[in-house]
C-alpha cells in the first residue's frame, strides 16, 4: 500500500504571504529602466551641437556687421577698395544687402523661437503649471530679443541708406551725363558739358586709350572723359562717344559706342566776327568780318562797330559786314560788334581784343582837323602829325609833302591850302632818335575827282528794299548786271566780278551769273576801270541757307474739352535730295515719345496746355522739328436728369436721377415745383396733390459755373 507524505499544516498568514510572491513570479519579466543620465544623452548632444552652430553663426554675423558698419562709416565718395579689388559702389551695395539678409534671418529665427513656446504655453493643461511658467519665460525672453532685433534693423536701415545717399552709391549713372541734364528743346547758343566718367569699363581687364567725341554738327574732339561743346545753331544732333580701350592681358583694342541726343529748338540772335590779324606791330591793318553772325529769321537788320572801345559805335562803319581799320597806336583794343534783328526788337553784342605791339620803325600818322568829308580849293586845312609813334623813343623830325609843288614843311602841325582841283598824295615822313624813318600817305581829292567811274549793279533775284543781303536757299543762282555803272568820261573799259570777296577775279564782262552752294554770308564785288585807269567798286551781300530737312506739322483740333483726341499730320515735311524715313512724336503730356508715320492720333485725358513736337528724321539721319500747341479744357457743366415715373396718381413718389449731366459737378440743387427743394444727388420726392409740377435741377462746378434744366411731373387724382 502506498503511504502519503505527511503534510504540515499551513497557517493562514503564510498563505497570504505566499500569494503575492506567486503573483509576482507569474508576471512577465520587465526590461530594466535606464538611468536618467543614459536617457537624456542624445538630446543633450543635439542641444550642444545646435548651441555651438548658433554661436559660430552669431559670431560670424557679428563680425560681418561690425566690418560692414566700419567700411560704410569710413568710406568716402569716389574712393576704391584696392585690397578687395572692387569699386566702392558695387562693393558697398553688396555689404548693405548682406546686412539686411543677416538681420532678416536673425529676426526670422527669433520669431520662430517666440512662436514655439507660445504654442506650448497655450496648449499646456491647467495642472501643468511649471510647464506653462517655463514656456511663458521663453516667450518673454524671445519677444524682447525680437523687439531689439527689429529696432536694430530699422536703425541700421536708416543709417545705411543715409550713407548710401552720401556716398552716391544709390545713383545709377548714364554712360554720358550732361550739364544741363536735359538736352532737349534747348536754345542756341548753348554750351553743354559732357561727362563719360561713369561709362562702364571693366578696370580689371581694360584700360581706356582715348575718348573720341563727335558732336553731330561737323565738330569733333579727341580728348578726356569730360568735354564741353557749344552748339550755335538750331537743329537735332546725335552726340556720339567712341571709347577705345585696350585689353591689359592680350593687348587687343576694342571700342564702346554711346550716344546722347541734343535738340536745339530755339536759336537766339548771335553776334560773331573774325579779325585778321588779331595781333601785330603798329601800324596794324586789321579786317573785321561779321559774316558768321546769325539771325534765326535769316536776316540781320543792322551792324554796328565800336572799333576803338570807347563805348560809341562809329557811324562810318554802320551796316558794314566787313570793316577795315588801321590801329596806329600801341595798345590793347576791345572791338565791339552789335547786331540788331530786322524787327529792331532784339540785339546782341560781342567783342574781341586786338593787340598792337611796338614795331621796329616809327609809324607816321596823319590827322586832318575836323575830318572833313570833302575838300575844296582856297580853304585852309590843318594837318597834324602829333599822333605818330616810335618804338625806339621820341619823334625828332617831321616832313610834309603836299604833292602840289609847295615847299616841304617840317613842323608837327601845319596849315595848307590847295589852289587847284585834283588828287593829291599828302606824305608825312617822321624820324625818331635812332634816325629811323616812317612814312604815311593820305590821298586828298580837291573838288570832284575827274573821270572816276561809279560802279553799280542790278541782280536777279533783286535786293529787297531795306534788306542788307539777297537771301535764298542753296543752290542759289544770281544773275549780275553791271551795265548800269556810269563814268563822266563814258570810257569804262573793264568789268571785274569777285563773287566771294577773296580778292581774286572770278568773271569778266558787264553781265555774269554765279551759283552759291556753301551756306553762309557772301559778298559779291564789282570793280570797273576806265581808260584813265580810274577805278570804282561796289558790293552786295548774299546770304545762303541750306534747305536741308524741314518739318511741318498741323493738328486738328488744337483745342477742345477733355478727353480730346487730336489728329496730327506731318506729311507736309520735306527733305530735298533725300527721304524722310520716320517721325518721332512727343505729345507733351508725359507719355513716352514714339516713332511712327507722318499721321497719328493722340488722346489727351487731362486738362492743360501741351506742346506737341514732331521730329522728322531723314534717311541721311538729319533731323528737323516742328511744334504745335494743344489746349485741353474742362468739360462744361450741363444739367440733365430723368424722373421715374413722370406721371401718376397722387400721392406720387418720384425718383430723380442726374447721371446724364456732364462736367465736373460739385453741387446739385433741386426745386420740385411745390415749394420744396433738396441738395441731394439722387433725391426721391412725393407729390401729395394732383397737378403739373416743374421740377428744376441746377448743377455747379468748382468755378461756380452753373447749368439748369426743367422737367414737368404730372400728378392726377385718379
Amino acid at each position: 500500500m502506498f503511504s502519503l507524505p505527511d503534510k504540515k499544516p499551513v497557517k493562514a498568514s503564510e498563505k497570504l504571504a505566499a500569494k503575492p510572491q506567486a503573483q509576482e513570479a507569474a508576471k512577465p519579466q520587465e526590461a530594466p529602466l535606464l538611468k536618467p543620465q543614459e536617457q537624456a544623452k542624445p538630446k543633450s548632444k543635439f542641444k550642444e551641437t545646435l548651441t555651438l552652430v548658433g554661436a559660430i553663426l552669431g559670431g560670424l554675423s557679428a563680425l560681418y556687421l561690425a566690418f560692414t558698419f566700419y567700411v560704410i562709416g569710413t568710406a568716402k565718395e569716389g574712393t576704391e577698395l584696392s585690397i578687395i579689388g572692387a569699386g566702392t559702389p558695387a562693393f558697398l551695395n553688396g555689404l548693405v544687402v548682406g546686412v539686411y539678409i543677416v538681420l532678416f534671418l536673425a529676426a526670422l529665427v527669433t520669431c520662430v523661437w517666440v512662436i514655439i513656446p507660445l504654442f506650448k504655453m497655450l496648449l499646456a493643461k491647467k495642472e501643468e503649471v511649471d510647464k506653462k511658467k517655463k514656456a511663458k519665460k521663453h516667450v518673454i525672453i524671445a519677444g524682447i530679443l525680437l523687439g531689439v532685433l527689429l529696432i536694430a534693423w530699422g536703425t541700421a536701415f536708416v543709417y545705411l541708406e543715409n550713407r548710401r545717399d552720401v556716398l552716391k552709391i544709390n545713383v545709377v549713372h548714364a554712360p554720358i551725363e550732361t550739364e544741363p541734364s536735359d538736352t532737349l528743346q534747348l536754345s542756341a547758343p548753348v554750351t553743354i558739358k559732357f561727362d563719360a566718367t561713369h561709362a562702364e569699363i571693366d578696370p580689371q581687364n581694360y584700360r581706356v586709350v582715348l575718348y573720341n567725341w563727335d558732336f553731330g554738327d561737323e565738330e569733333s574732339e579727341i580728348g578726356d572723359a569730360i568735354v564741353t561743346h557749344e552748339f550755335t545753331q538750331k537743329g537735332s544732333y546725335i552726340v556720339t562717344l567712341t571709347i577705345e580701350k585696350r585689353n591689359v592681358h592680350t593687348g587687343e583694342t576694342a571700342k564702346d559706342t554711346h550716344t546722347k541726343e541734343v535738340s536745339i529748338t530755339n536759336q537766339s540772335l548771335t553776334a560773331a566776327f573774325t579779325v585778321e590779324p588779331q595781333a601785330g606791330e603798329a601800324p596794324l591793318e586789321a579786317i573785321f568780318d561779321a559774316s558768321d553772325s546769325i539771325d534765326p529769321d535769316g536776316r540781320i537788320g543792322k551792324y554796328e562797330w565800336d572799333i576803338d572801345g570807347d563805348g560809341q559805335f562809329e557811324e562810318e562803319y554802320e551796316n558794314q559786314i566787313t570793316v577795315e581799320h588801321t590801329f596806329e597806336k600801341i595798345g590793347n583794343y576791345e572791338v565791339f560788334l552789335r547786331i540788331t534783328s530786322l524787327t529792331g526788337e532784339d540785339y546782341e553784342t560781342t567783342k574781341k581784343q586786338v593787340i598792337v605791339t611796338k614795331g621796329e620803325t616809327p609809324a607816321a600818322i596823319i590827322e586832318v582837323q575836323g575830318e572833313p568829308a570833302t575838300y575844296e580849293t582856297g580853304v585852309s586845312y590843318i594837318f597834324k602829325g602829333g599822333e605818330s609813334v616810335s618804338p625806339n623813343g621820341d619823334i625828332l623830325a617831321y616832313s610834309w609833302d603836299f604833292d602840289d609843288g609847295s615847299a616841304i614843311e617840317d613842323t608837327k602841325t601845319v596849315s595848307h591850302t590847295f589852289d587847284t582841283e585834283g588828287v593829291y598824295n599828302v606824305i608825312l615822313t617822321v624820324t625818331d632818335e635812332e634816325d629811323k624813318e616812317g612814312e604815311s600817305l593820305l590821298e586828298i581829292v580837291i573838288g570832284t575827282k575827274p573821270g572816276t567811274p561809279q560802279a553799280k549793279m542790278t541782280t536777279d533775284p533783286a535786293l529787297e528794299d531795306g534788306a542788307l543781303a539777297i537771301v535764298g536757299d542753296s543752290p542759289l543762282t544770281i544773275s549780275f548786271d553791271g551795265s548800269v555803272s556810269t563814268d563822266s568820261d563814258e570810257n569804262i573799259l573793264e568789268y571785274e566780278w569777285d563773287f566771294d570777296n577773296d580778292g581774286e577775279v572770278d568773271e569778266y564782262g558787264k553781265k555774269s551769273s554765279h551759283t552759291y552752294i556753301k551756306e553762309g554770308t557772301h559778298t559779291a564785288r564789282l570793280t570797273v576801270t576806265d581808260a584813265d585807269n580810274n577805278v570804282g567798286t561796289t558790293t552786295i551781300g548774299i546770304q545762303v541757307s541750306t534747305p536741308g530737312i524741314k518739318a511741318k506739322l498741323t493738328a486738328e483740333p488744337i483745342n477742345g474739352e477733355v478727353p480730346l483726341t487730336v489728329k496730327f499730320d506731318s506729311t507736309g515735311s520735306s527733305h530735298p535730295g533725300a527721304e524722310i524715313s520716320s517721325y518721332k512724336w512727343d505729345f507733351g503730356d508725359g507719355t513716352s515719345p514714339t516713332l511712327g508715320s507722318g499721321k497719328i492720333s493722340h488722346k489727351y485725358i487731362e486738362i492743360g496746355e501741351y506742346t506737341a513736337i514732331v521730329t522728322a528724321i531723314g534717311s541721311d539721319n538729319t533731323k528737323a522739328t516742328e511744334e504745335v500747341y494743344i489746349t485741353v479744357r474742362a468739360v462744361q457743366v450741363s444739367a440733365c436728369f430723368d424722373a421715374s415715373p413722370k406721371t401718376g396718381v397722387a400721392p406720387l413718389k418720384v425718383s430723380l436721377d442726374p447721371d446724364c449731366s456732364t462736367g465736373t459737378i460739385t453741387g446739385y440743387n433741386w426745386a420740385f415745383g411745390d415749394g420744396s427743394s433738396a441738395a441731394e444727388v439722387k433725391p426721391e420726392h412725393e407729390f401729395d396733390k394732383p397737378g403739373v409740377y416743374p421740377v428744376t435741377l441746377e448743377v455747379s462746378d468748382n468755378d461756380n459755373n452753373v447749368s439748369s434744366t426743367t422737367m414737368n411731373v404730372t400728378v392726377t387724382a385718379e
